[in-house]
């Protein structure tokens, strides 16, 4: 559909991810205002009656100075624009939604609808359910509670002819879109701020529920806009009205014109149907036929476009085969097309956490994004097969800090320190472990274990391969394994059993004692140094 709905933060993000750059905006020499979208509320006032058939409602729209989407309206400006906002119209589609809680269904107004006819026209189906009118007393009016000064009107709703009054009667309040017509504005790249600086009020729109009963968040389609895309003859339910209207009156009358002379003439309506299908089938248009045509059967004119035109090449329909099955296109989807694919993939994440996302940067495989107030910011993976863009695992918390310059530059200067610093500690910590190992293997509790021989390597062979490895175990798993060793050594080399030959019975081992390894008094037995009491 050519036809777009954007708003406000769909623009912003236009300037901010693709334009980025500062710039200023005029209509005169764009030849056309960019229109958008900004959200409000319409209140329904049950305390003015004094106007028949019409219901009152109260809107407060946009507030002045910097909103939460970076965009900024002055005081000044603001007070400029408040008189277009008389007569223009409030639209609205209403539909019945049904849930658990509403079984039979309830009225709801909806969104910005619109279809596509047979010949790809565009169709809205929202339709004006009130007007602001000509005494709709705009002006300014500080909100206490939101503390913020909020561009308000008054206008009525039609009591008959729809259910908006219904609905309005039962919600109290509803939020609308409300479109502004921008003739100029400028984007601070440095600031990342859009200045709204001379604008005109085009009209409303209420929305309410999806078909699912959920509530309507309009989300923005991605950074494949373009600033053209912002035209009013693109981004608009309202400019032109008129003009289209009597294009569609023309139209009809035409048609009602050729339908009364076709019938006085003894033709079939329905001759019009043959003619449209002749002039697909010889390529021709009505510009090319030079005979009357109108009042003759459809055997009669088929016949007449033969001897005009010629016999008609025949066109083969084209044979329909499984081998096109096997055919495979291969494209390099781009980087704006990850970027929308994205977008579209946050529209649920939207829904459930009923708040609007932009895309703060995208990288290979993640992305980081945050919602319209700037207090809510998450990263997610992603990952691409062919042209299909998917998320991966669930998506993450990320936090921002508000630091001065010189905070910032420190901050900047410890993670440009912060490799070597770690590996600095790391090497601290490794060579402090490293020397409480060697403290171990060293101890005089385990002394027998170090002996060395004359080529200075240790005796046992299971202690020399504990101390060539003894990095990779912890300090209490290595007391450990030393700890095993000893007693198995002490084990191995001290029971001796002392037998008496006539009775046979055991008698208690004989103390032992253990010499200093280092002694270099020469070895007297098979155990070395080792002597026993």
């Amino acid at each position: 559909m050519s036809k777009r709905l954007l708003f406000i933060e769909d623009l912003y993000d236009f300037y901010v991810n693709k334009y980025q750059r500062s710039t200023h905006f005029d209509a005169d020499k764009h030849g056309a205002p960019i229109v958008v979208q900004v959200h409000g509320n319409l209140v329904f006032n049950s305390n003015n009656k004094d106007t028949e058939g019409l219901c009152p409602v109260h809107l407060q729209s946009c507030h002045i100075n910097r909103n939460i989407n970076n965009s900024n309206i002055s005081k000044e400006n603001m007070e400029a624009a408040l008189p277009s906002f008389k007569n223009r119209p409030i639209l609205g589609y209403i539909h019945k939604v049904v849930t658990d809680e509403h079984p039979d269904g309830q009225w709801e107004f909806y969104n910005h609808a619109m279809h596509l006819d047979d010949n790809d026209e565009i169709v809205y189906d929202e339709f004006p359910v009130g007007i602001i009118p000509e005494s709709c007393d705009a002006k300014l009016v500080y909100d206490e509670k939101k503390n913020n000064t909020y561009c308000e009107v008054d206008g009525y709703i039609f009591e008959t002819y729809s259910k908006a009054t219904e609905i309005l009667q039962r919600e109290v309040e509803c939020p609308v879109s409300v479109e502004l017509s921008v003739r100029s504005l400028s984007y601070n790249a440095k600031d990342k701020c859009l200045n709204i600086e001379d604008f005109f009020f085009s009209g409303v729109t209420i929305l309410g529920k999806t078909p699912n009963g959920k509530n309507v968040n309009p989300g923005m389609v991605g950074s494949n806009i373009q600033l053209k895309d912002f035209s009013a003859k693109n981004n608009s339910l309202f400019e032109n009205l008129d003009e289209k209207i009597d294009e569609i009156k023309d139209r009809l009358s035409e048609l009602e014109t050729a339908y009364h002379k076709n019938f006085e003439k003894g033709g079939n309506p329905e001759n019009m149907n043959k003619l449209n299908e002749l002039l697909k089938k010889y390529g021709k248009t009505e510009s090319d036929i030079t005979f009357e045509y109108e009042g003759l059967s459809d055997e009669e004119l088929e016949a007449k476009f033969e001897e005009v035109f010629g016999k008609a090449k025949e066109t083969a329909e084209p044979e329909v085969t499984e081998t096109f099955e096997n055919i495979v296109r291969t494209y390099e989807i781009s980087h704006e097309d990850v970027r929308y694919a994205l977008y579209n993939l946050l529209s649920a994440y939207e829904e459930t956490d009923n708040e609007w996302y932009f895309i703060n940067s995208v990288y290979d495989n993640y992305f980081t994004y945050e919602n319209c107030r700037g207090d809510k910011i998450y990263g997610q993976n992603y990952v691409k097969e062919n042209d299909t863009v998917s998320f991966s695992g669930e998506r993450y918390n990320l936090h921002r800090e508000l630091l001065t310059d010189s905070e910032y530059a420190e901050l900047q200067s410890m993670r440009a320190n912060y490799e070597s610093l770690k590996q600095f500690k790391e090497d601290a910590e490794n060579k402090e472990l490293h020397e409480q190992r060697e403290s171990l293997i060293n101890s005089d509790k385990y002394s027998v274990l170090a002996e060395k021989n004359e080529s200075g390597e240790y005796v046992n062979e299971k202690f020399s391969e504990l101390v060539k490895n003894m990095d990779n175990y912890s300090i209490a798993d290595l007391e450990t394994q030393i700890k095993v060793l000893h007693s198995d050594f002490v084990s191995e080399h001290s029971k001796f059993e002392a037998t008496d030959n006539s009775t046979k019975k055991s008698k208690s081992p004989t103390m032992r004692m253990f010499s200093n390894p280092n002694d270099t008094k020469k070895k007297t037995s098979r155990y070395g140094n080792l002597k026993f009491n």
